[in-house]
């Protein structure tokens, strides 16, 4: 048995991970509700960068649509802090 059957079999019977449907922070443990979009941040900056193509600085105006909210943003405002 190679390093790696040794690590894939110990994680079957030592899952480090909750199983949740929600997101969450692997980091410090925070899970977010229906406002925390960040596994959108890829769509919704292209989508932002194809509105700005074409325009000078001051006409630039981006809506909040386009805004990420992450899930350690989240835990601040709910008044948790990093372990």
């Amino acid at each position: 048995m190679n390093d790696l059957d040794k690590l894939l079999e110990w994680l079957k019977c030592h899952y480090p991970f909750p199983v949740t449907t929600s997101l969450m922070s692997l980091s410090v443990g925070i899970i977010g509700d229906k406002t925390i979009n960040s596994h959108e941040a890829e769509s919704r900056g292209s989508k932002a960068m194809q509105s700005v193509i074409g325009k000078n600085f001051h006409e630039i105006s981006l809506k909040r649509s386009t805004h990420i909210t992450e899930i350690i943003y989240y835990g601040f405002l709910m008044g948790r802090s990093l372990p």
